[in-house]
């Protein structure tokens, strides 16, 4: 896990804010059961993972069409 991570672990439960936790679905770097485990420490948090076969940016890259 990188350090910046590491270090805010156990305080996503003081998340006042709506959440959205979003996970590619052939995500390598953190996997779908990881993914769950926040959304489960995040009180009213939203888990919506991405099942067209995007791994770990499952957001397209707008910077790639200028």
């Amino acid at each position: 896990m990188i350090p910046g991570a590491l270090g805010l672990r156990g305080h996503h439960k003081n998340l006042t804010l709506p959440v959205v936790i979003m996970a590619g679905e052939g995500d390598k770097v953190v996997f779908k059961r990881r993914s769950g485990q926040l959304k489960a420490a995040v009180t009213g948090s939203v888990l919506q993972v991405v099942r067209d076969g995007r791994a770990h940016d499952p957001l397209p890259s707008y910077e790639a069409g200028r």
